[in-house]
């Protein structure tokens, strides 16, 4: 079940800015059950890069096969911890290199929210001009407050036809790109009901995003409060009896590995080494005897 609402919604709306002014990374340090972020705020507008990917629709998956196979070895020394962890660095960066060979360089194109000079000159003008209504009140001031934010409004009219022009160009019926843009039009708009926590008696229904922000914050502070370290002597008996009487883990095989791997999502995101589970599915067979000697 999808959440209603994303977790970055939920911490950071209680803030308001414009999102060209903000740009959201995610935080890979140790954490809870839940996912930090890192937000960054600029007074100038921040141009939107793409996530990066190691594969796409491009990929010639027959040369990432080949390539594995080629850099694989089956002599490795797992002897100690570090060489099980250089084994592993070494396996992650096979994979990445296939990938980078299997996959033709396309040109990104930044998504920038750059204006051109002549919308932030026109913005200038009318900023100027409100100024000059506010502390004169006189019509003649007012007459041209709105001759310059007539004139603001009808450039960016014109920039955004010609945005428009420019994306609608650019979908082709070859790659299937035309449909793209009615994807996200037939999909129903959630309702977000107003929340309020369960208690006797019942508290107020939370309805705006800082009430909602405010009550989830106040949720969290409870469910992450520490644990009682309070050892049960009872429950420490019974695990260490369990511990000397349990039985010897049976060995896994190759084909409990293509089980597990076949059972794995292909659209599951990435983790910070950006290896899909598209990456391990599509492996060689002299992949599978890697893992297992790993």
């Amino acid at each position: 079940m999808r959440p209603r609402t994303p977790v970055k919604y939920q911490i950071c709306s209680n803030f308001s800015f414009p999102p060209a002014y903000a740009e959201i990374k995610p935080c890979y340090d140790l954490s809870s059950d839940h996912t930090p972020i890192i937000l960054a705020l600029s007074t100038t507008i921040m141009s939107q890069q793409d996530t990066p990917r190691l594969h796409s629709k491009h990929t010639d998956w027959a040369v990432y096969e080949t390539a594995i196979s080629e850099k694989l070895s089956d002599k490795l020394k797992l002897k100690t911890k570090e060489d099980i962890e250089v084994a592993i660095t070494a396996f992650t960066g096979i994979l990445q290199h296939a990938a980078q060979i299997a996959t033709p360089a396309q040109k990104r194109l930044a998504v920038s929210h750059n204006l051109p000079s002549e919308v932030k000159r026109l913005l200038a003008a009318k900023r100027r001009a409100r100024i000059k209504w506010h502390k004169t009140h006189a019509p003649d001031d007012r007459r041209l407050f709105n001759n310059a934010s007539n004139r603001l409004k009808t450039a960016i009219h014109k920039l955004s036809n010609e945005r428009f022009t420019t994306y609608i160009a650019t979908l082709k019926h070859n790659d299937q790109s035309v449909w793209k843009p009615i994807k996200s039009r037939k999909r129903p708009r959630l309702h977000l009901p107003s929340i309020r926590k369960n208690g006797t008696p019942p508290v107020p229904w939370a309805k705006s995003d800082a009430e909602k922000v405010e009550l989830f914050a106040r949720h969290l502070a409870e469910v992450f409060s520490p644990h009682d370290k309070t050892l049960d002597q009872e429950l420490e008996n019974k695990l260490a009896a369990n511990s000397t009487d349990s039985e010897k883990l049976s060995a896994f095989t190759t084909d409990d590995i293509i089980r597990v791997l076949h059972k794995l999502h292909p659209l599951k995101a990435p983790g910070h080494d950006r290896i899909t589970a598209l990456m391990i599915q599509k492996r060689p067979p002299k992949e599978i005897q890697t893992l297992m000697h790993i």
